[in-house]
């Protein structure tokens, strides 16, 4: 089975090295293109990211920044705070703006972000949530997901905790993917 990863903005390949092997170590193939992929984890603004025409069957949205009448400078600012406990912090901070300032991708993801229009085609598709995530609001995405008629799961821990334990992620893909 082939799943794609669409990073949010500003992420990449580094912020992805556990999660990728995760996927490998548990027989996964990680796809280039959300086109090619039995299933997609989205994290972040990466769920705005999402081609229109992908065939994807399971779609999971981890971290969907999604908290109206707060600006995203507000929930950043709070997940640098929650974050600097974490001992990966600095290293995390110097790849963020590393990929902020060199891919081309930045503007596109701005730009998707502002549109907030998500693409998941006919997938299954389920929205989760870090219990301390800066940038989702709970009550919201809880409505969001209902109205949508998609799962929503809460896990522990902050908005970027796939990037450094992707296991539970990785636990909700393989129940998901169970049924085809």
């Amino acid at each position: 089975m082939k799943v794609h990863i669409e990073y949010g903005w500003p992420e990449g390949r580094w912020h992805g090295k556990l999660l990728t092997k995760a996927l490998s170590d548990s027989g996964y193939e990680v796809a280039a293109s959300a086109n090619s992929a039995d299933a997609i984890i989205a994290h972040s603004a990466g769920c705005y990211m999402m081609p229109p025409d992908n065939k994807a069957k399971a779609v999971l949205l981890i971290g969907l920044p999604n908290w109206p009448d707060r600006p995203v400078y507000k929930c950043t600012l709070q997940k640098i705070k929650l974050e600097t406990k974490n001992k990966y912090w600095f290293t995390k901070t110097l790849f963020h703006i590393f990929y902020a300032l060199s891919l081309p991708t930045t503007f596109r993801t701005w730009r998707a972000f502002q549109r907030k229009q998500i693409n998941v085609g006919k997938a299954e598709v389920i929205l989760i949530r870090n219990e301390l995530d800066t940038y989702m609001e709970d009550r919201v995405s809880q409505s969001l997901a209902n109205y949508r008629q998609w799962d929503y799961i809460k896990i522990p821990g902050q908005h970027d905790d796939i990037w450094e334990n992707p296991q539970p992620y990785l636990e909700v893909l393989t129940k998901s993917v169970q049924n085809f």
